[in-house]
Parts: structure tokens; C-alpha cells; sequence
């Protein structure tokens, strides 16, 4: 399991024969946990395109410290991924699969959580607490209007991941609220092959 600490990292992924970048790492980001926590082939290539440095978990260690925390996660979102639309036809070992993998994040009132626009859309997001409405400029230079609300259980950043498109529309948060995310290697492995619901 590795962490980024410097420089920068490639992503890609082999489909059809051809190597189709996926993702862009950097200070922070991680990769290798699935192949550990899953006991299964390396899905994806990293290549470093800078020089760099990262830190590095062996397996036994990875899992240690993995075995403390599952229990804990899944009770902890179990019940809340039971309610979100998108994950109802899941067994309750690939809502567990999923919980392993969130990372929940914090975003005050009037915050952007997706911007639309932004390249960079890697993360698949459902809101965990509060709420949130999303804005979406129509036309160049027009001002952005009010398209939808999101309440607890409702999810977003879906579009982008699986059409490798720019975001579509703004998501902010109204009120603060707290959301739980997953990455773009995480969402294609555990959730690629779901139908979209949203255009975000």
C-alpha cells in the first residue's frame, strides 16, 4: 500500500489491449489497497512521471491495521448505504466492499463540493449529513440557476467518472453538511457497471 508524499503519479488501466490513463496522483493520494484488502491481482498500473517519494505499508502490516478498522466502518455505514437508491441491489458484502473504501469529508455552507467545469473529476460523492443544492450554467457567461436539491442518501459525481467528461454542473453546500466519497479507481472497480442517475 502505498501513500504519496512527492511528486506525481499515472494511473493507468489496460482495456482492449491499449493502456488508458485513468488518473492522476499527487501529494496525499494512495493506491494498493484493493489488491490487499481483496487478495486479488493488481487491477491498475502506476507509473511515477516526476520524481517523487511515497510511503509504503507491507501487506501484513496493511491488514492489521485494516482488520481493526472494518468492523467499525461497516457498522458505522452500513444502515446509511442500505438507504442510498443507487446501492439498494447490492449484497450487503458489496455495500461492505464500498464502506471500506469512503472517506468522509466536511464542507461548510456555500462551500463547492463539485464545480462545474472541473477536469479533475475524480471522486464520487453521497451526502452523509445535511443538504445541498446544484447550479448549472446553460450557456457561456450566463449565470448559473438552481437545477436540484440533495438531502441525506442522495449522490452526485457519477456522470463525469463513468463518461470521463469535465463536471457538468455545480454541487454546494447549503447549510454544512457532510459527505462521503470514493475515488475514481474505487467507483470503477466497486460501482462502474451501475446505471447513472444524476448528470453531475
Amino acid at each position: 500500500f502505498y501513500i504519496v508524499d512527492e511528486g506525481e503519479c499515472e494511473v493507468f488501466v489496460s482495456k482492449g489491449g491499449e493502456a488508458k490513463l485513468v488518473s492522476t496522483l499527487r501529494q496525499g493520494n494512495y493506491f494498493g489497497e484493493l489488491a490487499l484488502m481483496y487478495n486479488c491481482p493488481r487491477a491498475a498500473t502506476v507509473r511515477a512521471v516526476r520524481d517523487g517519494l511515497l510511503f509504503g505499508l507491507g501487506q501484513e502490516v496493511f491488514q492489521h491495521i485494516l482488520r481493526s478498522s472494518a468492523h467499525d466502518r461497516r457498522a458505522q455505514y452500513g444502515t446509511f448505504l442500505q438507504r442510498v437508491a443507487i446501492l439498494r441491489g447490492l449484497t450487503k458484502e458489496e455495500r461492505g466492499k464500498i464502506a471500506d473504501v469512503m472517506v468522509q469529508r466536511s464542507y461548510k455552507d456555500g462551500e463547492y463540493i463539485i464545480t462545474q467545469g472541473d477536469e479533475r473529476a475524480d471522486t464520487f460523492f453521497i451526502l452523509f449529513e445535511g443538504d445541498a443544492v446544484s447550479t448549472k450554467s446553460y450557456a457561456p457567461g450566463t449565470p448559473p440557476v438552481e437545477v436540484l436539491h440533495y438531502s441525506k442518501g442522495d449522490y452526485f459525481g457519477e456522470i463525469a467518472l463513468l463518461n470521463n467528461i469535465p463536471r457538468c454542473a455545480n454541487v454546494i453546500a447549503k447549510g454544512d453538511c457532510k459527505v462521503v466519497s470514493i475515488d475514481r479507481r474505487s467507483f470503477t472497480r466497486l460501482l462502474g457497471t451501475l446505471p447513472s442517475r444524476t448528470y453531475l
